[in-house]
């Protein structure tokens, strides 16, 4: 994966811990999917009472240039899958957050500014979406 945990959380605004750590792995048709950038719930920015349930909810980070999010992920065994309800569109890019000074580093990791420059953009590419899922609950 080219892009870091960092890069995503920067562009997104996800700076409060709110992407996973592990990967999210499903089983569809005898193949592996792995979704590596998600977190529990919907983006912040969208109502809570437009998605009323906010525990049955994951949003998945993906990038979406050359494929489609997918419609539905396969829940665990015995669960329902995951059912896709809304994608939400990024421009896959965001100021870098070590802005203000100039690079210390040869090269900053985020932005890829060089040494004695300011920083700039932390650019992830085009494509990048925010696809929420919901899972209907059992009962």
């Amino acid at each position: 994966m080219p892009n870091t945990k960092e890069e995503i959380e920067q562009v997104f605004a996800l700076t409060g811990g709110e992407l996973e750590d592990e990967t999210w792995v499903y089983h569809q048709e005898g193949k592996e999917g792995r979704i590596a950038f998600w977190y529990e719930g919907q983006p912040s920015y969208v109502a809570q009472k437009y998605y009323a349930n906010y525990r049955n909810y994951r949003t998945a980070i993906l990038c979406c240039l050359f494929s489609a999010a997918p419609h539905q992920i396969p829940g665990k065994p015995g669960e329902k899958p995951w059912m896709l309800q809304e994608i939400f569109a990024s421009s896959g890019e965001a100021r870098c957050s070590r802005g203000g000074v100039p690079v210390q580093d040869p090269v900053c990791e985020l932005c890829g500014e060089k040494f004695g420059t300011s920083h700039g953009y932390i650019y992830l590419g085009d494509g990048w979406v925010e696809a929420v899922y919901k899972q209907e609950s059992e009962e």
